[in-house]
């Protein structure tokens, strides 16, 4: 028989059994789904990890404090100790944050507000702002070294809090009052678009001073990001700035205390990310391995079914004519076109569900990734042969005289 003859056969024996090849294919279909989404959360992790760290410089340490045993609580990392590692030779600048949250009034108006001290801009990020808007502003300045120096009382307000506290006003040169202390309002932030249940646009901005002196206390911890003159130089940078804070908390290294501090850099920050991405990856392939496993398994399962019902079929062919080969290829056939069938509904359906799940999940980003689709078709095609080949092996091994007696 030729290829095409065998073909149209396989289809025809296929179709008298409809329900059963759907039933048979559906193991192959979860198998195949599943690969196409577990790829999709693979590469939407890796983009989320990407997409995270993409404003991160590769030469940058992030400095926060660690608990130590036999310690009640954590020693903080304070504003003039944060500042102070401005002053290390490998240190080019430093980024320092403080929030938390506040009240801020205006008249009549009260509004609970975060309410974020850094430090002033550097220059570079001012060159920067339509790319990272941290700081770009809609009306109104920055404030500056001095502002922070001089621990001045002025502040910048999100696009939100302006709107509530003054309408529509202009808050630039007003003054409003933050936790019963007045600040001058010298700016207004442009409005950042919204990426979740929180506003992005509620908070004020006032230098990390002011919010040491005025609202948190000077030994309040703070977030500290330190940029390093070049990346080839973090390793020592990061001996400088632990000799440094030694110093400033009196650790005794030669008597066996520990670091009340942790230094890290987010490049190695995100090569976490990155491994425990892979990690989710790897064990939601192993599930989609076990699908397509079990999909096989009901494969094989119903086209020794098939071989048993259809013994006498497969004796009347020998009998006229047909060999071993030809029995072979008609059943590794049907069951190549079970797999096929499933794989190329699995790939429809895993592909359609990849906008579902950014829509619906908590927390999920997926990413369609182009080279699941070979791989699943190919799989899929695999899974027919090996689980196809033992049922039409044991087909053509039928004795055709017995095979023609059989009721």
């Amino acid at each position: 028989m030729s290829i095409w003859k065998t073909l149209r056969t396989a289809v025809e024996s296929l179709s008298h059994s409809k329900l059963r090849s759907l039933l048979t294919i559906l193991g192959i279909v979860i198998g195949v789904t599943a690969v196409i989404i577990v790829f999709a959360l693979g590469t939407g992790a890796t983009q989320s990890v990407r997409q995270r760290f993409q404003y991160l410089g590769s030469n940058q340490l992030q400095i926060n404090p660690r608990p130590v045993e036999n310690r009640s609580r954590e020693k903080p990392i304070t504003v003039e100790e944060a500042l102070g590692m401005e002053s290390l030779p490998l240190v080019k600048g430093v980024h320092v944050s403080l929030t938390g949250t506040k009240t801020a009034v205006n008249g009549f108006v009260k509004l609970d507000i975060n309410l974020v001290g850094t430090v002033a801009p550097t220059a570079e990020e001012l060159a920067q702002k339509e790319e990272n808007s941290n700081w770009s502003l809609a009306k109104g300045d920055p404030f500056t070294r001095e502002d922070v120096e001089y621990e001045s009382r002025v502040c910048i307000l999100g696009s939100t809090v302006a709107q509530q506290l003054f309408l529509d006003e202009d808050p630039v040169g007003q003054t409003i009052s933050i936790n019963g202390i007045p600040f001058l309002v010298i700016g207004v932030f442009t409005e950042k678009p919204s990426t979740g249940p929180a506003d992005p646009n509620k908070f004020i901005r006032i230098p990390i001073t002011t919010a040491a002196a005025e609202l948190f206390g000077r030994d309040a911890s703070v977030s500290v990001t330190a940029d390093i003159v070049s990346e080839d130089k973090l390793g020592e940078a990061t001996t400088e700035i632990a000799t440094y804070l030694r110093q400033r908390h009196s650790i005794d290294m030669a008597s066996g205390q520990e670091d009340d501090f942790s230094i890290s850099s987010f490049e190695a920050q995100a090569k976490a990310a990155m491994e425990s991405a892979r990690t989710f990856s790897s064990l939601l392939s192993g599930l989609a391995a076990v699908s397509l496993l079990v999909g096989g398994i009901g494969i094989m399962n119903i086209m020794l079914v098939s071989v048993s019902e259809r013994t006498r079929e497969i004796g009347i062919r020998k009998a006229v004519g047909a060999n071993h080969g030809d029995i072979i290829k008609q059943f590794l056939l049907e069951a190549t076109i079970l797999s096929l069938a499933g794989g190329l509904l699995g790939i429809a359906i895993g592909i359609g569900a990849i906008p579902v799940i950014n829509r619906y999940s908590q927390g999920l980003f997926a990413a369609f990734a182009w080279q699941s689709v070979p791989l699943a078709f190919t799989f899929s095609v695999l899974v027919g042969i090996v689980f196809g080949f033992y049922p039409a092996q044991r087909a053509s091994r039928l004795n055709p005289i017995e095979a023609l007696r059989h009721e």
